[in-house]
């Protein structure tokens, strides 16, 4: 999905992603929120591409997983009106029946995630 992302191909996000996707955005910022289908899915997906003129990439470091659950620990990097974001990030996916059916982002540093996309 995260590579899928990286190269803005949202139909192969798509089918990857349950259509009652459960995801979460904490903070207070422009992208921050709780969508609960694919389609708000892919509406925050582009968003967040948009509003980094497409420079936001997730780097994958680490991954752990079983047969539920999905962790991914990895680097988030993106400009933004002269602003820019090299941190440290988490994001865990659910999975059942083969889909990803909710997720949370996990920023490591809230502040400035939230400080970057305000």
């Amino acid at each position: 999905m995260m590579a899928a992302f990286n190269a803005n191909d949202l139909s192969t996000v798509s089918e990857l992603v349950a259509p009652d996707v459960d995801y979460v955005v904490p903070g207070r910022s422009l992208i921050s929120g709780r969508t609960r289908d694919l389609s708000g899915l892919l509406d925050m997906l582009r968003r967040c591409k948009e509003l980094s003129a497409g420079t936001l990439r997730l780097e994958l470091r680490s991954v752990v997983a079983d047969e539920q659950y999905l962790f991914v620990y990895g680097r988030v990097t993106a400009q933004r009106n002269g602003k820019a974001i090299d941190s440290d990030h988490c994001v865990v996916f659910r999975f059942a029946d083969g889909k990803i059916v909710g997720g949370r982002t996990i920023p490591a540093d809230l502040y400035e995630f939230d400080d970057f996309w305000a």
